[in-house]
């Protein structure tokens, strides 16, 4: 199909820059333009249906498309089409007493009439002086952002119309349905008067118009008034309200990010990449370097966007993220938010702006084991912006696993962003609305699984409803939200605020070495490998969070659900992680329940098995800190990893003595009178009482009063019940019989 090429001498030229509109003493009526687009439209609809000759219709667009289609005869012009180019043209249907033949040739000069007096009318005027005012604003504010040259933004003017205009959406529907591509560039053209090819080039990928994509092709669609499709219909009405703000207009698809609640301090422990990152974005804000990107990774709520906030307010810059929901909450899809990200680009180039774009695993590329990197769509488009995007990037990921390492690689820095220290994490939990213990910010804080983020939520749901809480209630409710939500990922619960915690004492474990001798010799070597075995409920965990505050150091403590992945390769991944970060934060290490990896590799039965020990293996030797290993289970272990440890331990049951002073502690502890002789020889004579039973009363007593020694003893008797062999110990002659669970 070749284009037409005449071009009017009524147009402005498409080079000419973009100027402040004139001052004109008769303006003409802002309708005047889009009829005569309807009229040309119209006019070549009638050459495309090959129903007029070529010089029926005197207008220079539809004469040149004429002559490229020959003398047509008028015979094929359905009697239908009279109706339907009345009504589109707004045109005067001629009366029924005249002929068929005559009454065509009446309406095809009325056409010509009206299109010549049009275009006489607007003769000498800039076209965006004749369009209505809050359009016209609108597109020279973004003409100004995009750089757009005067045919481009004319394209423009048209597409925002042919959206916004009933008239003109009405015509391009019912006049140009079931048309291609280059058809639909060749009705443009005509109806706004610029040549074919300028048309096809300011609707080309690479215009500056089209690559920002605030309009892309719907190459789907065959009807004129749907093949185009805008980044989001807010955006196009915005452009025909006053006051048109481009930034302001985008706020379905991008939000300005909301001032941080943490400071660039409080991400020290992200160590020398921090400093890093805010030298390398410094100089590139400050030179406008194209294709800067940063890819931040880590698990939920460890202040991935939070440190962006933060860097943007270091630099003193403005930050924008891409939104993932519209602003009635729906989910925008990964193509859409791509749409509005170069939008952005484009908006930003030359500014002091970051942009952020989130939850970027919807939009790259996967990689697969078996298929290679799946969701191919976007690869090329990714590339190149990841080489020529002009505003710097952030692009944020909870799984790092989840994109293709093809692209990985194409980012300036990657940056893991890991939970802050248990210092930083004290920190941030005392300068919450809900006040804490210090035992419990301890334990809270220990937590190295918990975010930030969900300490935060739950804060302030328990300070707006603090004044309807009971004195003091307030802790408890916070740490209940936050256990709910541990639970709801797949972690174990936190032990915050508990009885018993302020009156640990090494002094109540049953094993073969002294505790307090074993922590000062640590203490002197800085390093050491533990096992230690023994039923549940000895002390074993509690005691590796004790030796930790001898040691003063954090603790990291990672149970089976941290490590087990069903995913083939995620548990080794899991195992080096937590040794790495341990390593990094200086923490004593301590994985409880090493037994569901740690099995004997000669009696594994599929090759995962065996790789878990493997890895376990490699980064024990690798590691120079405090490693513990805490089972309930030692038959099976396999025999490399024990070999490994440089001290096995085993705790048992509490020892008469020890099960005497560990009651009477906690009944001083809560203002209990001590139990009299009955009651302690009752708790002498248990043979399964652990530490763990006296947690498990303890936390009893704080929902079910338990007011004297006699309660507190049936309730330890209660839980030693549930341990499967012998309760109690034989004293004297049978005086207390034996009896088992």
């Amino acid at each position: 199909m070749n284009p037409p090429s005449a071009v009017p001498a009524v147009e402005v030229a498409a080079t000419a820059p973009i100027l402040p509109p004139p001052t004109v003493t008769n303006p003409v009526n802002p309708t005047d333009l889009l009829q005569l687009w309807i009229l040309r439209l119209t006019a070549h609809f009638l050459v495309s249906m090959g129903m007029v000759s070529k010089t029926t219709v005197a207008s220079p667009y539809v004469r040149s498309a004429c002559r490229r289609r020959g003398p047509r005869s008028l015979s094929g012009w359905p009697d239908d089409t009279t109706d339907m180019v009345s009504a589109m043209a707004g045109l005067k249907k001629p009366d029924a007493s005249v002929s068929k033949a005559e009454s065509k040739r009446l309406m095809q000069a009325q056409l010509t009439r009206r299109i010549r007096s049009l275009e006489k009318r607007l003769g000498g005027i800039p076209w965006l002086v004749a369009i209505e005012p809050n359009a016209s604003n609108s597109l020279r504010a973004v003409g100004q952002l995009l750089s757009l040259d005067d045919r481009e933004l004319k394209v423009l003017a048209f597409l925002l119309m042919l959206q916004s205009h009933g008239h003109l959406h009405t015509a391009a529907q019912s006049l140009f349905s079931g048309v291609t591509d280059q058809q639909a560039t060749e009705a443009v053209a005509v109806a706004i008067g610029l040549p074919f090819d300028a048309v096809l080039e300011a609707l080309s990928i690479r215009s500056r118009l089209m690559s920002c994509q605030l309009v892309r092709w719907n190459h789907h669609d065959m009807d004129l008034s749907a093949k185009f499709d805008w980044v989001s219909k807010g955006f196009l009405q915005e452009m025909l309200q006053p006051g048109f703000d481009p930034f302001k207009a985008l706020r379905d698809r991008i939000v300005q990010a909301p001032a941080p609640t943490l400071t660039w301090d409080q991400f020290s422990h992200l160590g020398e990449l921090r400093e890093v990152i805010l030298s390398y974005v410094g100089r590139a804000l400050n030179t406008a370097k194209p294709g800067v990107n940063l890819l931040l990774h880590g698990t939920p709520g460890t202040g991935k966007s939070e440190f962006s906030r933060v860097l943007a307010q270091k630099l003193g810059c403005d930050l924008y993220e891409v939104s993932s929901q519209d602003e009635d909450g729906d989910p925008v899809d990964g193509g859409r938010r791509l749409m509005a990200l170069r939008v952005l680009h484009a908006f930003c180039a030359g500014r002091r702006t970051l942009l952020v774009f989130d939850e970027i695993e919807d939009v790259f590329p996967k990689p697969h084991a078996l298929f290679g990197s799946q969701g191919g769509r976007y690869k090329g488009w990714m590339n190149r912006m990841l080489e020529g995007n002009p505003a710097v990037t952030i692009w944020i990921t909870n799984s790092v696993e989840a994109l293709d390492p093809a692209f990985v690689r194409r980012f300036d820095v990657v940056l893991e962003v890991k939970a802050a220290p248990a210092a930083v994490r004290e920190t941030q939990l005392r300068n919450l609305p809900v006040t804490l213990s210090e035992a419990t910010i301890k334990t809270i804080a220990a937590c190295t699984h918990l975010s930030p983020a969900v300490v935060n939520r739950a804060a302030t749901v328990v300070s707006a409803i603090q004044s309807d809480l009971p004195v003091g209630r307030g802790p408890q409710i916070m740490e209940l939200i936050v256990n709910q939500t541990l639970q709801a990922q797949g972690h174990g619960q936190i032990r915050g605020n508990q009885a018993n915690a302020s009156i640990y004492n090494a002094a109540y474990i049953n094993s073969d070495f002294d505790p307090v001798a074993l922590a000062e010799g640590i203490r002197e070597a800085k390093s050491a490998r533990l096992c230690l075995y023994g039923p549940p409920g000895t002390g074993k965990t509690a005691y590796g969070q004790w030796l930790a505050g001898q040691l003063g150091r954090p603790i990291t403590v990672k149970r089976s659900s941290d490590l087990l992945n069903h995913y083939v390769g995620m548990t080794e991944k899991a195992i080096a992680k937590a040794f790495h970060e341990a390593a990094e934060e200086g923490a004593v290490l301590l994985m409880d329940e090493v037994d569901s990896f740690l099995q004997e590799r000669g009696k594994a039965q599929r090759s995962w098995e065996v790789t878990q020990v493997n890895e376990f293996l490699t980064q024990l030797e690798q590691f120079e800190g405090v490693f513990i290993a805490t089972t309930n289970l030692m038959e099976g272990l396999d025999a490399a990893a024990l070999r490994r440890f440089d001290l096995k331990a085993k705790f048992g049951y509490l020892k008469p003595e020890q099960a005497r002073g560990l009651l009477e502690a906690h009944l001083s502890a809560i203002g209990v009178p001590a139990g009299s002789a009955p009651e302690v020889r009752q708790i002498e004579a248990l043979m399964n009482l652990t530490p763990g039973d006296f947690a498990a009363v303890a936390r009893q007593n704080r929902f079910r009063p338990l007011g004297s020694a006699v309660a507190w003893v049936a309730a330890l008797e209660a839980e030693c019940r549930q341990k499967a062999g012998s309760t109690r110990r034989i004293v004297g002659f049978g005086s207390l019989e034996e009896a088992s669970a």
